[in-house]
């Protein structure tokens, strides 16, 4: 007969997933806060470029967005990032100017409903994370009764390194690309689009979407490591 797992280490291992989840959505909250380093990417991968190329080629009649500035680029991200973290209002207001003082629509119609299903699904992500919370505060004021000590750092590290090197392999035989598309058909609706050619998308051309998304990500996991280290150290400490 299997020995059922002891309560209390379920009460250790709730407490640590809900708090790397916790660490998650602080540091993603924080890059949100700094639109992302859009202006930092923009110069390592060349942005500039990419809407120099694409930009004229727009079929929706907005080639005269290649007569745009940087500073206009990363106002236009930020307007975009406010929004989808405000349940998606503004979407359809953001604009930009040309230099002939011309004042045109960003997004497409089409354009405005993916970033909505993208405010939705942070919406729902938010409310998630409330629920974490709690299970955070149940399971921390739990450990503090019952006098359980939190598992040591090295040892989380070995755990959290051995699923990251499990979750990178699998990302790699699979294909990183081909895994970040596969996951779009799983969160989004199917009859919503979300794959943008540069031609059709100003949207895909000012973030060289999915380029941008990569350096993005490495920072944020980066950020929540040091994050999560940080508190599971203090947390043990008191």
């Amino acid at each position: 007969m299997k020995k059922a797992i002891n309560p209390l280490v379920w009460a250790n291992v709730c407490w640590s997933l809900s708090l790397w989840l916790l660490c998650l959505t602080a540091v993603w909250i924080a890059l949100a806060q700094q639109s992302f380093f859009y202006e930092q990417w923009y110069q390592l991968l060349d942005i500039d470029k990419t809407i120099n190329e694409y930009a004229p080629l727009n079929r929706f009649e907005r080639e005269n967005f290649v007569e745009t500035n940087s500073e206009e680029h990363a106002r236009l991200f930020t307007a975009i990032t406010q929004a989808v973290h405000q349940q998606g209002n503004g979407l359809s207001a953001i604009e930009y100017s040309a230099s002939d003082g011309k004042v045109v629509t960003l997004l497409t119609k089409d354009e405005v409903i993916h970033l909505q299903d993208v405010a939705n699904l942070i919406a729902t992500a938010t409310i998630v994370m409330k629920v974490v919370a709690m299970i955070f505060i149940f399971s921390s004021l739990l450990m503090r009764y019952k006098e359980i000590a939190i598992t040591p750092l090295k040892l989380q590290w070995v755990y959290a390194g051995g699923l990251m090197a499990v979750l990178l392999v699998l990302s790699l035989a699979v294909g990183v690309e081909s895994l970040f598309y596969w996951l779009h058909t799983i969160v989004f609706p199917d009859n919503h689009q979300w794959f943008f050619y540069y031609e059709d998308s100003l949207m895909s051309t000012l973030m060289q979407a999915p380029n941008i998304f990569l350096p993005i990500g490495v920072v944020w996991i980066i950020g929540v490591f040091c994050l999560w280290s940080i508190a599971v150290v203090m947390s043990r400490r008191i």
